[in-house]
């Protein structure tokens, strides 16, 4: 399959496909895998081939938390909004526009979602099934390496430490009110953690 069948799914996701080669690997000034390097280019052609087109109506709630995802969404049209629950109260505190990758590291590393993916407007893009995307990795050792690697460090500073660190603040605030009893939310990770969590600056948003 030629890879221009996907030039727009390639050049929307060129971040997340930029994958560093390992240190024992480079052998010229090229740290970044290309399209030059066999392993790579065999890579990126069995995703391509595993890829399907989906439409998802605004509203919508891609993946809830605490819940087991069984793809890896790639959204290139439309705004996606990610954020927690607290005291069955859903808030949302990032937003990501034409460019979304959903479930990458919970489907990595078979881990239940730990945050709200919700369609904020009508969604256009492509998935991959959970079962294909192991394959896909354990077809290509060399690959896969780099890409937990990268999925990791994009998740936890991207997305997992800005939206905890917002949760954290609003529980805070919860506790401080008059009428407080108790808080229902599930908290991912200890007060030692979260103090080490930069904090989100985007505002709070709904979906309506």
């Amino acid at each position: 399959m030629s890879n221009y069948l996907f030039l727009d799914f390639l050049l929307t996701f060129t971040r997340f496909f930029k994958l560093q080669k390992d240190t024992s690997l480079i052998t010229n000034s090229q740290i970044y895998f290309t399209w030059m390097d066999l392993e790579y280019r065999a890579f990126m052609i069995q995703m391509m081939v595993m890829l399907e087109p989906v439409r998802i109506p605004k509203r919508t709630i891609l993946v809830d938390e605490l819940e087991e995802c069984a793809e890896v969404m790639f959204i290139n049209e439309g705004q996606v909004v990610v954020g927690y629950e607290i005291n069955k109260q859903k808030k949302y505190c990032l937003r990501f526009t034409d460019y979304c990758v959903v479930s990458a590291y919970n489907v990595t590393f078979n881990e239940r979602a730990a945050f709200i993916y919700t369609a904020l407007t009508n969604l256009n893009g492509f998935f991959i099934r959970k079962q294909n995307w192991y394959y896909l990795l354990q077809d290509n050792p060399l690959i896969a390496y780099a890409m937990r690697r990268s999925i990791i460090f994009n998740y936890t500073f991207k997305i997992r430490s800005k939206v905890l660190a917002k949760k954290n603040m609003a529980m805070q605030e919860v506790v401080k009110r008059n009428d407080f009893q108790r808080i229902m939310a599930w908290k991912q990770l200890d007060q030692t953690t979260l103090q080490n969590v930069t904090v989100c600056t985007c505002e709070e948003m709904t979906v309506e």
